[in-house]
């Protein structure tokens, strides 16, 4: 009567734990590839909130740069790869008192890879030295040796191949620093924070991914425009390939997905870094790398 009571219990204790087993094996998959394709979805939220032509921040330092050596930000610039982009602006305001330019401007831009739409209040202001500031990058021969600049507010839209963004919110600030030499460093002076609501579609489904992005440093360098050396548009259009550097932030994201898998809900809280060189980046985010191209803001 021992032995087979202690057969039976032997048996039950399997039967539980090939119960066990056979949940775990039909649960990890799912939940694994769940987690998969929200770092996914992570990476194209990243790409285009550091891309150049989604209105990312490449973009602030292309408008940054462009005030700096044109004094104005009114233009229509052709595309490499095809297309125009047009970027109006307002006269500006200027505070003497503090030496902050206050500017509105809107962009349109469309080619073979982004559609995009933009508008931007930006705050810059000059400085002489680290004590005087100046009303323009140039004052009676005296060439500035460093830049502040402001992200105040902003809207935005666009769509490439994988992704349509819609902008809630954007804000940040930057330093640019020797100004007056061949290399500008760029550097975060307040996080620059970006809330949007991405539709991202890939072959397997379709995900709503609602995210707040922030990113908490930056350390870049690029070349400044020199009219002797190039035209603007030309500097311009190629401006993501002469940036280098790192870029780390914190993503906070809820992604729901509502076709072509079961729908399911997944948040992600995690930080990220963005090591960028010739045009293009090398996404890091929860042990995965991925690529993304810092021109369109896509992977």
């Amino acid at each position: 009567m021992k032995a087979q009571k202690l057969i039976t219990q032997f048996a039950t204790l399997m039967l539980i734990s090939g119960l066990v087993f056979v949940g775990c094996k039909k649960d990890n998959p799912v939940d694994a590839a769940l987690s998969s394709a929200v770092y996914d979805d992570a990476a194209y939220s990243i790409s285009g909130a550091v891309g150049d032509q989604s209105g990312g921040a490449m973009e602030s330092f292309g408008d940054l740069l462009t005030i700096q050596s044109q004094g104005s930000i009114n233009q229509t610039t052709p595309l490499v790869d095809g297309g125009f982009e047009k970027t109006t602006a307002d006269s500006g305001s200027y505070n003497p008192a503090t030496g902050w330019w206050t500017v509105s401007i809107s962009k349109s831009r469309s080619n073979m890879r982004v559609t995009a739409s933009v508008t931007r209040t930006y705050q810059f202001r000059f400085w002489k030295n680290d004590s005087v500031h100046q009303a323009f990058y140039v004052v009676s021969g005296d060439t500035a040796k460093k830049m502040e600049f402001k992200v105040v507010n902003g809207t935005g839209y666009f769509k490439n191949p994988h992704v349509v963004h819609h902008l809630t919110q954007v804000q940040g600030a930057w330093l640019a620093s020797n100004i007056n030499k061949d290399t500008v460093t760029i550097s975060l002076q307040e996080n620059y924070i970006r809330k949007g609501i991405d539709s991202v579609t890939t072959l397997r489904a379709t995900r709503i991914f609602d995210h707040t992005l922030t990113l908490t440093s930056v350390n870049v360098t690029t070349l400044r425009f020199k009219p002797a050396i190039r035209t603007f548009a030309a500097w311009r259009d190629n401006l993501v390939n002469s940036i280098t550097g790192t870029i780390k932030g914190h993503i906070s994201a809820t992604a729901t997905i509502i076709k072509g898998e079961n729908d399911n809900v997944k948040s992600i809280e995690k930080d990220f870094e963005v090591t960028v060189g010739s045009g293009t980046g090398s996404i890091s985010i929860n042990g995965n790398k991925y690529s993304c191209d810092m021109m369109y803001g896509d992977r």
